[in-house]
């Protein structure tokens, strides 16, 4: 992915903390405070589930939590699953 980001002329960042391996995703605490040290103008977020009641949804608690920040942070949120 980070190949065709430089193409494309975009600088990624990568925010410190633990890799997950079953999922590639970087959670805990040091994610959490690394990402607040950004402002985004869009987000793009992966959800395990959707409810109209529960809204989205992810089965690990780490994950959820970078996740919320994400949100937090982003003015326009996008969602895939």
């Amino acid at each position: 992915m980070q190949k065709s980001l430089f193409k494309k002329g975009l600088k990624p960042i990568i925010i410190g903390g633990q890799i997950k391996l079953t999922t590639e995703a970087v959670v805990g605490t040091e994610a959490i405070n690394n990402l607040r040290k950004y402002n985004f103008t869009k987000t793009f977020i992966g959800t395990n589930g959707i409810s109209v009641k529960g809204g989205y949804s992810t089965p690990d608690v780490e994950e959820a939590a970078v996740k919320s920040e994400v949100l937090k942070r982003g003015r326009k949120q996008f969602y895939f699953r």
